[in-house]
């Protein structure tokens, strides 16, 4: 058995949270149709953060993609 593969050229992970939780499958299987992500994986999270002073405390969906090194310039460009 070889060496494992350096995993960075092999698979990278995109994380991109939306508000509209509605809106995160769509894009998700738009990406991936498109063969700009292997998969897009969904989670629903809740982000505290600062913005303008305020402290916000939101739902998000949070979505995953899988892809490679080659393709985020498009996956980027897409979303």
């Amino acid at each position: 058995m070889g060496p494992i593969p350096d995993l960075l050229t092999v698979s990278l992970w995109l994380v991109l949270t939306t508000i509209r939780r509605a809106k995160a499958a769509p894009l998700a299987k738009a990406a991936v149709k498109r063969r700009l992500a292997a998969c897009g994986s969904i989670s629903q999270v809740r982000s505290i953060y600062s913005w303008k002073g305020t402290l916000h405390d939101e739902a998000e969906a949070l979505i995953i993609f899988k892809t490679t090194k080659e393709r985020v310039p498009r996956l980027r460009a897409f979303l």
